[in-house]
């Protein structure tokens, strides 16, 4: 089956394969062994995240939905639905108890990883965000979306804190650097940018 998504943690050493076919594989790097088979998905799955501490594994897909995984026994814990079209972006938390969403019904959710329940929904404007990411403080979201441009929204109040037009292309993926203040944003009008938020 042709992959889409791939994802990696560095707690434990496996890498994370998302198939075509909505099957989540997950495998070790060292012995090139396929360790877990993650099914539920009635979609394909557009996103894999693991969490930062290793242990829980999130996937988002073309069925309107995100799903919660334990990897290693290969148990679904919860099933996030509330988007009313396909989800594209996925992000935890540092502290691994939050999982934004964000799909092509132009919103970001902010889901509680325990209790299932959505916290939060934030609106993203004009366009939907194809990739997103938390501030390392958790206080914010960045998300770059479908016409090239970057968002960064307030997690409480939904406020937009900085807006740009920043590539000609969809944006396929936005991550902080471990200063807090510096973000890259990748596109497919072939660049990759860095930005200074001081």
């Amino acid at each position: 089956h042709p992959f889409h998504a791939l994802g990696n943690v560095k707690a434990t050493k496996p890498i994370i394969a998302s198939g075509a076919d909505s099957t989540v594989y997950v495998w070790n790097l060292e012995t090139r062994q396929l360790v877990s088979t993650l099914e539920g998905h009635s979609g394909r799955i557009w996103n894999v995240d693991f969490s930062a501490d290793g242990r829980y594994l999130a996937s988002a897909s073309f069925d309107y939905s995100a799903r919660l995984w334990d990897w290693e026994s290969e148990t679904c814990l919860q099933t996030f639905q509330g988007h009313s079209t396909w989800v594209v972006g996925m992000a935890f938390s540092s502290n691994g108890q939050i999982l934004a969403t964000s799909g092509m019904d132009k919103t970001i959710k902010l889901w509680d990883c325990r209790t299932g329940e959505c916290l939060k929904s934030l609106a993203t404007g004009d366009d939907w965000m194809t990739d997103i990411t938390f501030s390392l403080d958790g206080r914010a979201i960045l998300g770059g979306g479908s016409q090239g441009g970057l968002i960064l929204l307030h997690v409480e109040t939904g406020e937009q804190l900085l807006a740009s037009q920043a590539h000609t292309g969809f944006v396929s993926c936005v991550r902080f650097a471990p200063d807090g203040k510096t973000f890259a944003s990748c596109s497919h009008d072939q660049l990759i940018k860095m930005w200074n938020m001081r």
